[in-house]
């Protein structure tokens, strides 16, 4: 059994419009309104969507690792996903996406995330170091045509875990609360033997791209928190998640 996780943070209308998560057949999904509606309560409710509001805001990781325990606690799981509400993919796309994870065995993998026009996204890229970081984190520059390293990380716009995998690492680090858990995730894993690989055959439109963090000094603030406490954990190669994913 597959689950899959989506989080919705004010996406009621995205995810019923675009995302169109009815229309997936043969998956367990959950989905964690961070911004609770009516409207998105009725629609999980009408077409057997498990629906979870939350009480307070929730950070990224911590809204993942729900949706895992709920699913967790239902269904025996082969492999868990995370998709956010601004991707667009239809039910055949997910069919060849999960079958080539599982022909492959890949215990951490994502598609080839795609903008809107269609150009590629970098979702999967080399660890971060904090001479690239700077103008990357100021000026919303990168390299161009960066070559992907043997060694990546995967984006949690759209990341899919081997359960055991998953659970062995305690899912995402909830002290992150917004940017850098799924490198984190994906550090963790590569400690103990897990590689991350980029399905490149296969193109998922995600319309969101990297431009969260330009949208306020908030955002900038969570990003530079979550830089600090990510280079701050590489120091520790051994620290223990003591998350409720974990235990279910």
């Amino acid at each position: 059994m597959i689950g899959i996780s989506i989080v919705s943070h004010n996406n009621t209308n995205e995810i019923i419009s675009e995302l169109k998560p009815h229309l997936w057949e043969g998956f367990k999904l959950v989905i964690v309104d961070n911004t609770p509606t009516i409207e998105l309560e009725t629609y999980c409710k009408a077409w057997g969507i498990i629906y979870h509001p939350n009480n307070t805001h929730k950070g990224f990781g911590e809204n993942n690792n729900t949706a895992y325990a709920i699913i967790k606690s239902k269904f025996k799981l082969s492999y868990f996903a995370c998709i956010n509400p601004d991707i667009l993919i239809s039910q055949q796309q997910l069919e060849d996406i999960f079958n080539n994870v599982i022909e492959i065995q890949a215990p951490i993998a994502s598609p080839q995330l795609i903008n809107s026009d269609l150009t590629l996204q970098d979702n999967a890229r080399a660890y971060p170091t904090i001479p690239q970081l700077i103008p990357r984190l100021i000026f919303n520059k990168k390299k161009p045509n960066e070559p992907i390293a043997e060694s990546i990380w995967l984006s949690g716009a759209f990341i899919i875990f081997l359960d055991e995998v998953y659970s062995a690492l305690g899912g995402f680090d909830e002290r992150y609360f917004m940017y850098y858990e799924d490198v984190d995730i994906c550090l963790r894993a590569s400690r103990i033997g897990y590689t991350a690989t980029l399905l490149d055959k296969h193109k998922v439109v995600h319309k969101g791209g990297y431009k969260s963090r330009l949208k306020s000094i908030r955002h900038f603030l969570w990003h530079v928190k979550s830089m600090i406490r990510y280079f701050v954990n590489t120091l520790r190669p051994h620290r223990h998640i003591n998350n409720r994913a974990s235990y279910r």
